[in-house]
């Protein structure tokens, strides 16, 4: 994707793996909603990336740096209720987290580009 020229660019870059893997997820929670005994999948990003954290100092660099790779993991969804046909796939709860993902994945796409557009000007002088 973007290489990681930079600390803040492989966490940007990071940020919009977890995004499409999320993205598949819901995906696939929303074409297993009616298949018994299926459980609903999610992105155990967070933590991990809270546990990379508090393994680096404060600075700006290097929690860009932790956030790149901390390590994304897809585990089951303990939160929903269960039917009576083991499936506990909540489809509102899943169009909500795709237009969730959709909003993040924009802000992500203009962080993105202003970044580029900061390094392209350091670059040029401003020319």
């Amino acid at each position: 994707m973007l290489g990681g020229i930079t600390p803040m660019s492989a966490a940007l870059e990071r940020s919009m793996d977890a995004m499409w893997l999320r993205q598949q997820l819901v995906m696939n929670n929303i074409a297993n909603q009616d298949t018994p005994g299926y459980r609903a999948q999610r992105l155990d990003f967070a933590s991990r990336l809270r546990e990379a954290r508090t393994n680096v100092s404060v600075h700006h660099a290097r929690r860009n740096e932790a956030f790149a790779n901390a390590r994304m993991r897809v585990v089951e969804d303990t939160t929903n209720t269960i039917r009576a046909d083991g499936n506990n796939v909540d489809i509102d709860r899943e169009f909500i987290e795709q237009t969730r993902i959709n909003l993040h994945w924009s802000t992500a796409i203009r962080r993105i580009s202003g970044h580029y557009q900061t390094i392209q000007t350091a670059i040029t002088g401003g020319r």
